[in-house]
């Protein structure tokens, strides 16, 4: 007799998914690219090599296959197997022969890309450890350990994004698990203590410098499924810290992050919080809390995001249906409570009425996020400044810079923030072409292909040239309304013809960020008109907002 779980919104949403994970599949038993999961590749054939990153789908259809669960037509079914096992062949063909996999462009060697699909693609493997034939399995073996060997000897050198670290080690394991290997068990250990290293104490793991809410529900999901595995004591309270830390930046309309953070994401990985909610309080709460939201996918997420983060969390989604956390009662998130905190490391500073939750980006020039908690919905979203220069140039006051100083004085916050110029480079056909031919040439040693890596992150994401204006922001709070008093000095330095306050925008490139929500159509709208009209002296400009409940 069969004994069927439960439909919970996760794996409701996930059904829904069904249609398109197998349509970005190439299911032709004599295509060339049979198992492919990268459409724009074998479809489309816009592009000329397969993103390994979207053989993550191989996960999402093991996992349907595997899970007896009410509304689920691929269990057990014997076509959907076939598919299962062709994108794991087809994993396997992408394998470089040093072990590592590519994920933007050919000859990347991406320890991204490796860690990932390794972890994602072995939990497949683990799910389907009795209908994988004899020699797929021997093939799949060798590449596992082609890859513990290449994560063994390689690293990221562009910075620190702990949800990779945490891929690695999770990875890792799975390959200790597949193939006995414990030299790779060790290395998890090697990127677990590294991640432990860059933990801040106020809980957050590092991504590219800061704290970003958003990225560090991905993280957390992979340490919590290798928590499942280990049970790892020293883990648990690392995710412990890590999740008191993410349950401040759960708003009251059902949104996570945003640009006060480091990366700007907005996304939400549901499955560590299901996974973790009987061990760790705030868990529960964020799980109960976010569920709410699921069906109705207000937030960023399953339908707002693209291909790049579609697997991942489709992924991400059946895992938290497969692992729900039982009905009882939870602890009220900190926005349901009034208090005053400054996460002084990260650069953050929360002020929660009666009335609102203001969350302040003081490393991030100031950005401000006010929800109405009796209305559950974003009220005012302030990103800063943006200039258009006479020469064409961008600069932005929202630039990460968690040195900077703020002055607190009782219910008022002061800071200061520099602008800087913005990067929006796309390819052009001759920028691309040259990039390919480097890519397919020089690009193939391993110190050429980490060096480009490095320069591209350093000009899309990290590089700064600074302005010599100025902005100055006063921030007063009381029970019924906010006053924001900007002053911007030496504007005229910067030869401005364009001046605006954006009620929504990033200044760096992050491919995961800005995804759709609803919230964008609730907070206030500036109109993105140019301030300059209002002004006659380009040295010292004075604004002031009131936001009132």
């Amino acid at each position: 007799m069969r004994t069927m779980q439960k439909i919970n919104p996760y794996l409701s949403v996930a059904l829904k998914k069904i249609p398109l994970l197998l349509s970005l599949e190439d299911r032709k038993l004599l295509s060339i690219t049979y198992g492919c999961f990268d459409r724009n590749y074998w479809g489309w054939k816009f592009t000329d090599f397969a993103g390994s990153r979207f053989q993550e789908g191989v996960c999402s259809l093991a996992l349907f296959y595997a899970s007896d669960f009410e509304g689920n037509y691929l269990f057990k079914n014997k076509r959907v197997l076939k598919w299962i096992l062709a994108g794991m062949e087809y994993w396997a063909g992408l394998q470089h022969g040093n072990g590592s996999f590519d994920e933007a462009y050919p000859n990347e060697q991406s320890f991204a890309a490796t860690a990932f699909t390794v972890f994602y693609v072995g939990e497949a493997f683990l799910a389907l450890p009795d209908e994988i034939p004899a020699a797929l399995k021997t093939k799949l073996l060798k590449t596992f350990s082609r890859a513990g060997d290449w994560l063994r000897k390689n690293e990221e050198q562009h910075g620190i994004l702990s949800n990779h670290l945490a891929a690695a080690a999770a990875a890792l394991y799975n390959i200790h698990l597949i193939t006995g290997d414990e030299k790779s068990k060790e290395r998890c250990g090697y990127f677990l203590h590294k991640i432990y290293s860059h933990q801040s104490s106020e809980g957050w793991f590092e991504e590219y410098g800061g704290a970003d809410p958003g990225y560090q529900t991905l993280c957390s999901f992979f340490l919590a499924r290798l928590w499942q595995r280990t049970k790892n004591d020293a883990l648990l309270e690392k995710l412990k810290t890590a999740t008191e830390f993410i349950s401040s930046f759960v708003h009251p309309d059902h949104t996570i992050g945003g640009e006060y953070a480091s990366r700007n994401t907005e996304f939400y990985f549901p499955a560590a919080f299901e996974m973790l909610g009987e061990k760790i309080v705030p868990a529960r709460a964020i799980a109960m809390f976010m569920r709410e939201n699921i069906e109705a996918q207000n937030s960023a997420c399953l339908s707002a995001v693209d291909a790049y983060n579609f697997f991942p969390m489709l992924n991400n989604y059946i895992f938290a249906g497969l692992n729900p956390l039982p009905p009882g009662d939870s602890d009220k998130l900190p926005f349901e409570k009034k208090f005053q905190k400054h996460y002084k490391e990260a650069g953050i500073y929360i002020n929660s009425k009666e009335r609102y939750y203001s969350v302040i980006g003081v490393s991030k020039g100031g950005v401000i996020k006010v929800f109405d908690k009796a209305k559950r919905i974003l009220s005012y979203s302030d990103c800063g400044y943006w200039i258009k220069s006479k020469s064409g140039k961008i600069f932005s006051s929202q630039s990460l810079e968690r040195s900077r100083a703020a002055y607190f004085s009782g219910d008022s916050i002061e800071l200061s923030s520099g602008f800087s110029e913005t990067t929006r480079k796309v390819f052009t056909p001759g920028l691309f072409i040259s990039f390919r031919l480097f890519t397919l040439s020089l690009g193939r040693l391993p110190f050429f292909s980490n060096l480009v890596k490095c320069a591209l992150v350093k000009a899309l994401v990290l590089k700064k040239r600074n302005a010599d204006c100025v902005l100055s922001r006063k921030i007063e709070f009381n029970n019924e309304q906010i006053r924001v008093t900007d002053t911007i000095s030496n504007l005229d330095s910067t030869h401005p013809v364009f001046l605006s306050r954006g009620d929504k925008f990033t200044s760096i490139h992050m491919g995961s960020g800005e995804y759709f929500q609803k919230s964008e159509l609730s907070a206030e709208y500036s109109g993105e008109r140019n301030l300059l009209e209002d002004i006659s002296d380009n040295k010292q400009v004075k604004f002031e907002k009131v936001v009132k409940f």
